[in-house]
């Protein structure tokens, strides 16, 4: 049977063999999703089988039983069932359990009678008799002579006779005509078992009889009979033909050929599916919520340039030059790349590839990793300066070099770099999906919604991974360690130190939270972003802020002092101090405000 359904290209889900308590097995199926049941039991286990299948809720519009089984009539209404059972009567099973379960049912049989009207091959003797008989006709003789005896294979019995009979005529008709292995004057009496011949001129007569029978058209192929297959359905406790099929001349009859054919009826009217629909559902970031965090980015990246800008072009300005300009620089590019990663992070296949689908997820760890490490090591590396003067005396009469810091970044991106590359070359990326929890569809029954996320992934990426969070989280705790060392420090030489330091806090509970969150919401693919994202947005927009802010805000106090000066017109005293620190500034403006408006009030005075 496997075999063949093999052949017709019929999946085989499960089998199952039925013994003992079957609430098991039919629980089994249940769980595979097994929608077609096709069995093969006798009568008793098919009573005790769609007993159960009702109790367990095998049966109604999603399911469809075939039967393989020749089975008597209205078999369903009786009481006697295989199986052990149960020892609480009120699980016993009754006919009046079947037929619930049954209905819908298709079983197979054979013809036992065709519905054709043509004589059969016993009207030719009727008709030498001056009569005839059709099949039906043959079944009102058989109940009259039979009395309380019935066979359902009546049929066959009689078109059985019928051919033994045919061919032991065509025997003799070829041995007499030398047509057959064996002499002319032999006759029947001289048949011999194991004889070779007889059984050779057997065979070949049998397989050339053709003559129609009670039970359909008589014919033989390789010594077995080739009639007709019958599909019943059980519906409104009866059973009836639906389809019936020759195998002499494959075909299916039509109700033109045999009127007892019926239509196949459906619960609800539609044909049971194989199987639980599964709609396959990509989950993707919601793209309103992407768009947001698209243009919180884009806000951020320019807000980074504007700061550059300033700092560019004011690098001279003795505020900016005092805090490094050139590590300032890095900051912010170090900041735009950050910003930019939150741009490709929610970048997914629908938006791209499956094939650029691990690109993205390349550019998105080179991206991440090397605007952290060029913001935080630049910030970190400030920090050890200060650190350095403010806990070594012996420093007191050096001077870090700004080069020196720029040597501390570079070795940190050349780990990274070093890091990525290898972990590109051993072990490239590539896209893995996971199906979540399924759903039932909200528009159809017989379907239901499994969420498919997709993931970025390498065989060693746990090792990658743990080498990174490693290196990165003891740069992190010494950087906080340095910043908690100088928290005291304020002095003008070094003016934006505490701001570095407050960064630096900054950027490493970010950074904490943000990986444990995102560990715990990785299936969650909106909340993972959204936090992810927040975090990184959080994180820099502060860093650039305490950093730069300040920086701004003091060059529009000194563009404030300069029109305060040109205001009381005293223009050549700003160029003698604008190379001048501004506290001193601050002082001349203030007493030439003062003397101004002395000056005013004696002139009032006068007047």
């Amino acid at each position: 049977m496997v075999k063949l359904l093999d052949t017709f290209q019929v999946d085989v889900v499960a089998m199952e063999t039925f013994a003992g308590k079957l609430t098991d097995q039919l629980e089994k199926l249940k769980a595979k999703d097994v929608r077609i049941v096709l069995g093969s039991f006798d009568e008793s286990w098919a009573r005790r089988i769609f007993c159960e299948a009702r109790r367990v809720g095998m049966f109604g519009r999603r399911y469809q039983w075939l039967l393989v089984g020749l089975y008597s009539e209205r078999w369903w209404e009786r009481d006697q069932f295989a199986g052990p059972e149960p020892a609480d009567p009120a699980e016993r099973c009754t006919p009046e359990d079947v037929v619930p379960a049954l209905q819908g049912a298709v079983l197979t049989d054979v013809l036992h009678l065709s519905n054709s009207r043509r004589r059969v091959i016993s009207g030719m003797v009727g008709d030498m008799a001056g009569g005839g008989q059709t099949a039906s006709e043959y079944k009102k003789q058989y109940d009259h002579v039979r009395g309380k005896d019935y066979s359902r294979f009546h049929g066959y019995a009689y078109d059985g006779i019928w051919a033994i009979a045919s061919a032991l005529h065509q025997v003799t008709w070829r041995i007499r005509h030398n047509q057959s292995p064996l002499p002319s004057w032999a006759n029947l009496s001289d048949f011999r078992y194991q004889d070779e011949r007889w059984e050779t001129v057997l065979k070949s007569a049998l397989n050339d009889i053709s003559f129609e029978g009670v039970t359909g058209s008589v014919k033989f192929s390789e010594n077995e009979r080739r009639g007709f297959v019958v599909l019943k359905q059980f519906r409104d406790n009866r059973t009836s033909f639906i389809g019936v099929h020759d195998l002499n001349q494959l075909r299916w009859l039509t109700p033109e050929d045999d009127d007892r054919i019926e239509p196949i009826w459906w619960f609800s009217g539609k044909q049971p599916l194989d199987q639980t629909i599964r709609h396959i559902e990509k989950a993707r970031v919601n793209v309103q919520l992407y768009a947001a965090l698209v243009v919180a980015a884009s806000l951020g990246i320019v807000m980074a340039v504007i700061f550059l800008f300033i700092n560019i072009r004011f690098r001279n300005q003795r505020y900016i030059k005092m805090s490094s300009p050139y590590l300032n620089n890095l900051i912010i590019i170090g900041c735009i790349l950050t910003y930019t990663s939150v741009i490709l992070l929610g970048l997914d296949s629908s938006l791209t590839s499956e094939e650029s689908f691990p690109v993205v997820c390349a550019a998105k760890t080179w991206v991440l990793m090397a605007g952290f490490t060029l913001a935080f090591g630049s910030m970190f590396s400030k920090t050890w300066r200060v650190h350095s003067i403010f806990t070594d005396v012996k420093l007191n009469k050096k001077v870090i070099k700004d080069y020196q810091l720029y040597i501390v970044v570079g070795v940190l991106l050349s780990i990274d770099i070093a890091i990525m590359t290898t972990w590109q070359i051993v072990d490239p990326f590539y896209r893995e999906t996971k199906q979540l929890g399924q759903y039932p569809h909200p528009q159809n029954d017989d379907a239901i919604i499994i969420p498919e996320n997709e993931y970025c992934k390498s065989h060693k990426m746990t090792v990658f991974v743990g080498c990174i969070y490693a290196y990165k989280g003891l740069l992190m705790i010494f950087g906080c360690f340095l910043a908690w060392e100088t928290r005291h420090v304020n002095i003008a030489a070094l003016n934006d130190s505490k701001y570095i330091g407050m960064s630096v806090y900054n950027v490493v509970i970010m950074c904490v939270i943000g990986v444990a969150i995102s560990f715990v919401l990785s299936d969650d693919q909106d909340a993972s972003f959204i936090i992810i994202s927040v975090f990184i947005l959080f994180c820099t927009t502060g860093t650039l802020c305490l950093v730069f802010v300040p920086k701004v805000g003091d060059r529009l106090a000194d563009a404030l002092y300069v029109f305060s000066l040109r205001t009381y017109g005293i223009g050549a005293l700003q160029c003698r101090l604008w190379a001048t620190s501004k506290v001193w500034l601050i002082n001349v403006i203030l007493a030439d405000q003062i003397f101004a408006l002395g000056s005013l009030n004696a002139h009032s005075s006068v007047r």
